[in-house]
């Protein structure tokens, strides 16, 4: 069967971001965050197993990279190679496989994922099926999930790449894997070690206070583009996450923006607190579709971005966004 050339297209996960530990073994044995608690047994399984298989091939992905960066004149004429196979999966594809034909195309990506490199171009097949393989993660086994269960995936990759720390791929902890062909092969090149976006790790969960008598709003991908323009603004911002969902479940996801991090090489990344739970990083794509329709609270004016002053042009700003920054 080709699991390349399929047209069917899968539902766009809120998270877009790169795994079972227990099968890679490159890394040595890292000490590992316990599993996190969500609720139901079956509902800690299902984040656990999820959480770890898109770190495991985020891990693949990183370890090929950090041996492709060595050479980056041979890295891109290797990628171009690869690219041009009719039997190679591309980077940024949006195509996803039929749900009856998953398992045999994450089986063919994992294959692929366990051969030894002899050369960069199998380096960068290697790189080209795990990238695959978490886009599948990502756009089929946690888009099927409802929004809450969605974050608590997100919150305990998060705990995985921090558990990284002192490890050779420390930098783990600090990327996001790309999803343009483009952004793909720079993210290969040669790069300076990896820092963190802010100076201290997802913290601890803390009360958040929903205010009294705020005005809310509901918000569109349209307005969240808007904001992101000027992305200090949203510091301290507050919102409701998917209200009519939160609320069905018998309650109201709150969340509040406490940093934003901005450099030319990564875009803007936002640290988000969770009621109940830690802060996670965001990239601007992932704050825009984990946001829509969600509520914002308090006023909207001006300097929310959604007034006159939003439609001039700040340069600096623009060229930093995240969107200035794809292909």
């Amino acid at each position: 069967m080709d699991y390349f050339n399929s047209n069917q297209k899968g539902k766009r996960s809120q998270f877009e971001i790169g795994s079972s530990y227990n099968s890679f073994t490159a890394c040595g044995h890292l000490a590992l965050p316990p599993a996190m608690s969500v609720g139901q047994p079956h509902e800690n399984r299902l984040v656990e197993e999820i959480a770890q298989k898109k770190f495991r091939y985020e891990k693949i992905f990183e370890e090929q990279a950090v041996e492709l960066r060595k050479d980056p004149v041979n890295c891109e004429l290797a990628y171009q190679r690869v690219s041009r196979a009719t039997n190679t999966a591309k980077p940024g594809q949006q195509w996803m496989p039929k749900p009856s034909e998953k398992a045999a195309y994450m089986e063919h990506m994992d294959n692929i994922c366990k051969k030894v490199p002899t050369s960069l171009d199998d380096r960068m097949e290697i790189s080209f099926a795990a990238y695959a393989a978490i886009m599948c993660i990502v756009m089929v086994d946690i888009a099927e999930q409802d929004s809450e269960v969605q974050i608590q995936i997100m919150k305990r990759y998060t705990e995985l790449k921090y558990s990284l720390s002192g490890s050779p791929y420390c930098g783990l902890a600090h990327i996001s894997l790309p999803l343009h062909s483009q952004e793909m092969v720079q993210h290969m090149m040669p790069t300076h070690q990896a820092s963190p976006r802010f100076l201290t790790p997802p913290t601890p969960p803390i009360p958040l206070t929903m205010p009294v008598n705020c005005t809310r709003r509901r918000i569109t991908a349209e307005d969240l583009k808007t904001l992101q323009r000027k992305p200090f603004q949203l510091v301290d911002k507050q919102f409701i996450i998917h209200p009519n969902d939160s609320e069905r479940d018998g309650g109201k996801l709150l969340c509040q923006i406490v940093g934003v991090s901005m450099s030319k090489a990564e875009g803007t990344w936002y640290q988000v607190q969770f009621e109940g739970s830690g802060s996670i990083e965001m990239s601007a794509q992932e704050m825009t579709e984990v946001f829509t329709d969600s509520l914002l609270l308090g006023p909207a004016n001006y300097r929310d971005g959604f007034g006159t002053e939003a439609s001039g042009t700040d340069g600096i700003s623009r060229l930093l966004a995240t969107t200035g920054l794809k292909e």
